[in-house]
């Protein structure tokens, strides 16, 4: 066992302060090799594409991002981190068995408390008078609601487990080697917040707003991994909580209901003018 164990962890360093900077130093290293490879993959495909005389429109640029950034990109990146564990080692260092009824459920609670924390985050950040950044897809789902629709199976399919497998199954896992349970999921859920920085337009003190509250939920996905040692739990109740936001916006756009300030999703102003907006409808 103690030899599996060696395998499945890096090696450790002498002393918690040279532990905590290798661990550290890992998982940024980890993080940006994804980030570079999702940003690289579209445009390399993008540009081979153009150069075969075909133009990609912008429903078609959102999606295949969103294929080769979290999909393959993320993942990629995760199972490459892998590479040496066999599928048993690999199940039980990521946990990636079948969830059982009552860990469905604790992903569904999750998705709500996500919601939850969002809207709260949001209902705060108007409270003090700040703005969040906007979302891209959001700003372009404003005019083109069909983009909320098709973002909902790529949500369940490639952006909740992709992002999951990689912040918690990778991330989280190397952190809990090394820190405490809250300390790593504190870590994790900071890194993970601070990448979507780069998919928001506005200044960076609005962006720094928006990082901030997806935070929080962000901490209800680590702790849902914690709690229950199977990637695909936190991966569920991330899939929802995107579907759950497509779904409001989708809602929202075809009411007339323009969503322009966004904690990963949506402000808690705009929940209220949306629901405003679908009970005088």
């Amino acid at each position: 066992m103690e030899q599996e164990r060696r395998i499945w962890r890096y090696p450790r360093a002498t002393g918690l302060p040279a532990a905590a900077f290798r661990a550290l130093l890992s998982v940024l290293m980890t993080t940006f090799a994804a980030m570079a490879l999702g940003a690289l993959l579209p445009a390399g495909v993008l540009a081979a594409l153009f150069l075969l005389g075909t133009e990609v429109g912008p429903i078609g640029r959102i999606l295949l991002g969103s294929v080769l950034t979290q999909g393959l990109a993320f993942g990629g990146v995760a199972l490459a981190q892998l590479r040496r564990l066999t599928p048993q080692q690999f199940a039980e260092r990521v946990g990636t068995h079948r969830p059982n009824d009552a860990q469905v459920r604790a992903a569904f609670s999750g998705c709500a408390l996500a919601l939850c924390g969002s809207l709260v985050g949001g209902a705060v950040a108007a409270v003090l008078g700040v703005n969040p950044a906007d979302n891209r897809v959001l700003i372009f789902g404003n005019e083109q609601p069909l983009v909320f629709l098709l973002m909902m199976p790529v949500s369940m399919l490639l952006i909740g487990p992709g992002e999951e497998l990689l912040f918690r199954g990778i991330i989280q896992t190397r952190l809990r080697d090394t820190f405490s349970a809250p300390v790593a999921v504190a870590l994790a859920s900071l890194i993970f917040a601070g990448v979507h920085v780069f998919a928001l337009d506005g200044s960076w003190f609005g962006r720094l707003i928006t990082v901030g509250i997806l935070l929080l939920p962000s901490l209800v996905f680590g702790i849902l991994y914690e709690r229950h040692k199977n990637v695909w739990v936190p991966a569920l109740a991330h899939g929802l909580y995107d579907v759950a936001l497509f779904a409001l916006a989708y809602t929202a756009a075809k009411h007339g209901v323009l969503l322009d300030e966004v904690p990963a999703g949506f402000s808690s102003l705009a929940w209220l003018q949306m629901f405003g907006a679908l009970s005088e409808g």
